[in-house]
């Protein structure tokens, strides 16, 4: 199979015929869908599996969240290439045919993504169209932020293996740190061309969720850190330490001070803004060394509140 379109949904029954539909009508003989539903307590799985057919694969599982399901999903496929397509979002006409035909006119691309137009799920409005004109190594330039939303891109799975693909510890900007790790060993691009359109203001999405967006926050600064060090030809963090190596962001990560400026000008306790996944404890053990600074900033802030 020359190319998987991997999309995975937990409680979505509302979002899946125009999102669904908008792939396998892009579909060809040489590629396939993998649609997975992972938990789901609504009837997200019976309405997938009305997709089912010789090219499109439907799979059920206990939750295991977003990032461990696509690392086995990936894991378990042959295909060469390997495109992204989230939950509700729609891949426009042309998308998949137009990335593949670049990956394989281009073999030092691994990495390619399209301009998106951007819908709130809310108000039904259409809010905007997103796209960076990228051509090449970025990865000095993913360092001020991440060129891609998730769902557009399609990527090499060589060169993905090659940086031993996403990594579980993330679950939260996932994909910002597998790009930031793939810039080191192959060429990105951007299409110029509107084949993507992603819902925003989803019902359990991360961007309609405060709490959840500061986490990502703290996993894309993670991950920026992570990138530095190995630029400059250190070992990564996360590789060498495991989760342990939190402890040493924490200690000198100039975003996680903002955090702390925010609990405090907001009065609120600064763990309330902790990841609730296995870096939890490790953020946790971070505070007391952290906390004699809380009065300081609180006095540079202008408000003791502890």
């Amino acid at each position: 199979m020359k190319l998987t379109v991997v999309s995975i949904y937990h409680n979505r029954q509302d979002y899946i015929q125009e999102s669904i539909d908008s792939v396998v009508e892009q579909l060809s003989d040489n590629m396939q869908l993998l649609l997975v539903d992972d938990g789901s307590t609504d009837d997200t799985y019976i309405r997938l599996k009305e997709f089912e057919r010789n090219n499109v694969k439907v799979i059920t599982q206990k939750n295991m969240g977003f990032t461990k399901t696509i690392i086995n999903v990936i894991e378990n496929s042959d295909s060469e290439f390997v495109a992204i397509h989230g939950s509700g979002d729609v891949s426009l006409p042309g998308r998949l045919k137009h990335q593949l035909e670049f990956l394989e006119s281009n073999p030092d691309y691994g990495v390619v993504g399209c301009y998106c137009h951007f819908t709130d799920m809310v108000t039904k409005d259409n809010i905007s169209t997103f796209g960076h004109d990228i051509d090449g190594d970025v990865s000095t330039k993913l360092l001020s932020y991440n060129i891609y939303t998730h769902g557009e891109v399609m990527f090499t799975k060589s060169f993905y293996d090659q940086v031993g693909g996403y990594r579980k510890e993330f679950k939260y900007s996932q994909d910002y740190d597998l790009w930031l790790r793939m810039s080191s060993v192959c060429k990105f691009h951007t299409l110029k061309q509107t084949f993507y359109k992603r819902m925003v203001n989803v019902d359990g999405s991360v961007n309609s969720n405060a709490h959840k967006l500061y986490h990502q926050l703290l996993f894309s600064e993670f991950a920026k850190y992570c990138h530095t060090k190995r630029l400059n030809h250190d070992k990564d963090p996360l590789d060498s330490n495991g989760t342990a190596s939190l402890l040493e962001f924490t200690i000198n990560s100039k975003s996680l001070i903002k955090l702390w400026k925010k609990s405090i000008l907001e009065g609120k306790d600064f763990l309330t803004y902790c990841p609730s996944n296995s870096f939890n404890y490790i953020l946790r053990l971070s505070v007391p060394v952290l906390y004699p600074f809380r009065s300081l900033l609180s006095k540079i802030f202008g408000k003791n509140k502890v």
